[in-house]
């Protein structure tokens, strides 16, 4: 049912990923994937409240989707949903995950050129390491603004230079980029950050890590 469910709804996200790119909170993850994105329950519950504010959100994405409504539509009942293989699912999970990478990334991004960006050229999840090598530059120019128990690499001022990168420059950069974020991610947050399935973490710990 979740997976059904994203299927159905994954166009909206793309957009308001260009073009209200708010953090969505848990609980309205939660009531996404289980469908439950209409007012419901007594007016003056919370439920319903929730469900009128998440309505609102998706309103604007679901019309430019040409999603006329979704009133009975959905939760999608259990017996109706389409069955996925192990490959599929993998594939869903993914694309949840990297998505919501980008809705945590996108209010640190520089202005809606940048997140624009995400969709264009699929930003960080891009195939291509040259494509990456773009995001990884800007994200490294934010992060030295970072105050951070972490150790900042000291690659990370290079970016702020306008030289030639090599190959091995690039990846350099992409690792010390991602390992610095999943480390400041866990200081801040007590839990491991989600990022977009191109990239690679080396687990190995350092001195003074977790």
């Amino acid at each position: 049912m979740f997976l059904h469910h994203w299927n159905l709804l994954v166009d909206c996200f793309i957009w308001m990923l260009r073009y209200d790119a708010q953090l969505l909170s848990t609980q309205e993850w939660k009531d996404i994937l289980e469908g439950l994105v209409t007012v419901r329950g007594h007016p003056n519950s919370r439920t319903y409240k929730r469900g009128a504010r998440l309505e609102e959100r998706l309103r604007p994405a679901l019309t430019a989707c040409n999603i006329a409504s979704i009133e009975g539509v959905l939760p999608v009942a259990p017996e109706l949903c389409p069955e996925f293989s192990v490959v599929e699912t993998h594939e869903i999970v993914w694309q949840v995950a990297e998505t919501g990478f980008c809705f945590e990334f996108a209010p640190w991004t520089d202005g809606r050129r940048a997140r624009s960006g995400w969709i264009n050229q699929l930003g960080w999840a891009a195939e291509k390491l040259e494509d990456r090598h773009l995001y990884a530059q800007q994200t490294a120019r934010l992060m030295l603004g970072w105050k951070t128990k972490t150790h900042q690499p000291t690659i990370l001022e290079r970016a702020n230079l306008s030289a030639q990168w090599t190959v091995v420059q690039m990846e350099s950069l992409k690792h010390a980029v991602c390992r610095y974020y999943t480390q400041v991610f866990w200081e801040f947050f007590g839990r491991a950050a989600v990022v977009p399935l191109c990239l690679e973490h080396d687990l190995g710990k350092e001195e003074g890590e977790l």
